[in-house]
Parts: structure tokens; sequence; C-alpha cells
């Protein structure tokens, strides 16, 4: 290989490693005082309704909503290009948390609850409330290590995520 592209090749790599490990640190993760109220207070969710919200587990706000089949728990991330969740609002990526890391399948309730809480946020957020800076699933993943992040049985926990 070329020394000029042999070089150019290494600084790319070293610019992209260090971005990708320095951006979930360096990102901040805010959350206004009122989001969880704002979220305790939401109407109905399909057949659900919000449970607890709980504060910011490694750059996420993990939700639990209550439905006729018990508890689940959502993760709200912001929203990225890469990983998608089981539904969208403008800023969030909503993922169900059920130990499946992507493999089990979601339920029905629980599909249309969690778009039914990425529609109310929606609302929200066009009314002009402000809404956290949380990281991307991505960037949570990262910083997790892999470690599970159930907030409804034991806390937070090894083995996998989403």
């Amino acid at each position: 290989m070329n020394p000029r592209r042999s070089f150019f090749a290494i600084g790319l790599a070293t610019l992209a490693t260090s971005l990708v490990r320095g951006h979930s640190a360096d990102l901040p993760v805010r959350v206004p005082a009122e989001f969880t109220d704002l979220l305790l207070r939401l109407p109905p969710l399909h057949t659900c309704r919000v449970a607890a919200a709980h504060p910011v587990l490694f750059g996420a706000v993990p939700i639990v909503l209550a439905g006729p089949s018990g508890l689940f728990q959502v993760d709200l991330c912001r929203r990225s290009d890469v990983a998608r969740g089981v539904a969208q609002s403008r800023s969030f990526d909503l993922f169900v948390h059920n130990g499946g890391d992507g493999r089990k399948a979601t339920t029905r309730e629980q599909i249309l609850a969690v778009r039914a809480l990425a529609a109310e946020l929606d609302a929200r957020e066009g009314a002009g409330c402000e809404m956290p800076m949380l990281l991307s699933w991505e960037e949570r993943r990262l910083q997790a290590g892999g470690r599970a992040l159930s907030v409804i049985d034991d806390g937070p926990s090894s083995g996998s995520n989403a």
C-alpha cells in the first residue's frame, strides 16, 4: 500500500474509533424535571398506562407500562438511523425491553401501546414541552457494556439488553 494512503487510512481509523468511543461519554444526557410528571400524566396508551418512569439509566429513560398482560419496560433512547425501536417519535426510538435482544416477539398489545406512547411524545413535543437529551440505542449499548438494563425484576443486571 502507498505510504500516503496507509497514513491516511490509519488516521481515519483512529478518528473513527475515538469518535465512537468518546461520543456517548461526551454527549450530554439531560432530562427536564417535569418530564417524569408528563409521562405519569399521559392518558391511556391503547390498553396500557404508564406505571413508572425511572431516572436515566445508561443514557436512556426506562418507562414501565402496565397492561392486561402485566408490566413491560420501554426504553426511551435518542432517535437514530442505525437501530430502530418498535416505534419512533420525532426525537426518540422506543424499544421494548423483553430480554430478547431483538429476537423475541413483541406482543400486539405492547406494539400498539408503544406506538401510542410515541404519538403522545410527538404531541407534547409539538406543543413545546421540553424533551430530554438522551443517548441513542447504540451509544447506550456501548456505555452499558452488554448489561441488561431491566428495571422491572431485580434492577440492572448482566445479560443482553432490549
